[in-house]
C-alpha cells in the first residue's frame, strides 16, 4: 500500500484512489486546524518519529528528487518510472481531501505543511489548466489570435486542450458533468478564444454565402452602384455593372457606338 502498516483507507478514499476524477478540487493554501500553525523548515525536512513517519519520509526524499528533475510535484498517478510514487502522491491528495472535509484523516498536519514547504501541487487538474492556459497565451503574442489548428504539429498537447475547452463549454451549457467553470470562461474570453471552431466545409459554406452577397457603395453623383461578390471572386478585371438613372446620356466613342 502507499503508507505501509497503516489500516485500508476509508471507503471514501477507496473510490477516489481509482479516479482521481472522484475527488473534489482543493486549494493547498486553504489549510484548517493545526496545519495552518506547523512550524516546519523551509526544505520540508522534519524529525523523523514513528517508523509509518520513517517510511512516509522515504517516500517524500523520492518526490524531492522527481521535483528536482521535472520542475514541479505533479507525479502522474500511473508514473511507470515508480509506480509506487505515483499512488504514494495521489493517497496524499485523497488523504488531504478528506482533512479538509472532516478535519481529520491519516495525513497529519505536520505532513500537510512539509509538502507545502516544497511547494506541493494539491490540486493537479488546476495547476494542468494553469500551464495549458499560460502556452495558449504564448500561442497568441506569437500569432495574433487564439485559434490552434487541429493537430498543431508544433503543439499537439495545446491543440487538444483548446479542443477539449470546447468540448467541456458545450457540456456545460447542455447542464452535462464538466471540469469548465465560469472564472476559466472568463479567462479563455479574456483572452479572444472562440468557442466555435470553423471546419473546412462549413469555411467553404461561408465564402459561398458572401461571394453571393450583393453589397451597396455609394458613388459621387448619389445614386448607388451593385456590385457582386461573386464577380470580385471570379478573379476577373471586369468593370462593375453600373445602376444609372433614365436622365443619364449614354456615353459615346469616336465613332458614334455607345457603350
Amino acid at each position: 500500500s502507499p503508507d505501509s502498516g497503516t489500516a485500508a483507507a476509508p471507503a471514501a478514499a477507496a473510490a477516489a484512489d481509482e479516479n482521481t476524477e472522484d475527488v473534489p478540487p482543493t486549494d493547498g493554501n486553504e489549510i484548517k486546524g493545526e496545519a495552518a500553525q506547523a512550524d516546519i523548515p523551509a526544505n520540508g525536512a522534519l524529525k523523523v518519529g514513528t517508523k509509518h513517519d520513517e517510511k512516509w519520509g522515504m517516500m517524500f526524499e523520492k518526490l524531492m528528487e522527481y521535483k528536482s528533475q521535472h520542475g514541479h510535484s505533479m507525479v502522474p498517478q500511473c508514473y511507470q518510472d515508480d509506480l509506487r510514487l505515483g499512488r504514494w502522491v495521489h493517497y496524499q491528495r485523497v488523504e488531504y481531501w478528506i482533512f479538509q472535509q472532516t478535519g481529520s484523516a491519516k495525513i497529519t498536519p505536520e505532513r500537510i505543511a512539509r509538502l507545502n514547504a516544497i511547494g506541493f501541487e494539491w490540486d493537479p487538474q488546476k495547476a494542468q489548466w494553469d500551464i495549458m492556459y499560460e502556452r495558449l497565451k504564448k500561442f497568441k503574442e506569437e500569432l495574433g489570435h487564439c485559434r490552434v489548428p487541429k493537430g498543431y504539429s508544433k503543439d499537439k498537447e495545446l491543440a487538444n486542450w483548446v479542443r477539449n475547452q470546447r468540448l467541456e463549454e458545450a457540456n456545460m451549457k447542455r447542464g452535462k458533468k464538466t471540469r469548465m467553470t465560469q472564472e476559466r470562461i472568463q479567462a479563455l474570453e479574456e483572452l479572444g478564444f472562440k468557442w466555435s471552431s470553423p471546419t473546412k466545409s462549413r469555411s467553404r459554406k461561408n465564402k459561398k454565402k458572401k461571394a453571393e452577397k450583393e453589397e451597396t457603395k455609394p458613388v459621387e453623383n448619389g445614386e448607388t452602384v451593385k456590385t457582386t461578390d461573386a464577380a470580385a471572386a471570379s478573379g476577373t478585371n471586369e468593370a462593375q455593372e453600373e445602376v444609372r438613372t433614365s436622365e443619364e446620356e449614354p456615353i459615346k466613342t469616336e465613332t458614334g457606338d455607345s457603350i
